[in-house]
């Protein structure tokens, strides 16, 4: 049995409070990504409150537990792609972004600051 590094960043470790690089493209376009999603996400929201409210269809039970598992559904995936997005920029990166970190602890994606 491996003994797990203890000093490398683990699942729901803080991020690191050091210095780090500026965003570079692939920072914005995750970041991009993530506000074009959660706008989608909104104005979709909007027109399901507007169409709900007006009452203009007319909608079983079975259509309503349709809807709603097709809402769940698609909350759950936005909510993976704009955290993905989150994590894989250098503001949501746990590791630490400076030359003197231990060495599992150096980040190996976004050099050092």
């Amino acid at each position: 049995m491996e003994i797990p590094d203890l000093t490398a960043p683990q699942p729901g470790d803080p991020r690191s409070r050091g210095p780090r690089p500026p965003a570079g493209w692939r920072d914005g376009m995750w970041l991009a990504m993530a506000v074009v999603l959660a706008a989608h996400t909104a104005s979709q929201f909007v027109r399901l409150a507007w169409v709900a409210l007006t009452g203009e269809l007319t909608v079983s039970t079975a259509g309503l537990l349709l809807a709603f598992l097709i809402t769940v559904v698609w909350l759950l995936t936005i909510w993976w792609l704009v955290v993905g997005a989150w994590r894989r920029s250098i503001w949501g990166c746990p590791f630490d972004h400076h030359a003197d970190a231990p060495g599992p602890r150096r980040c190996p994606r976004h050099g050092s600051a």
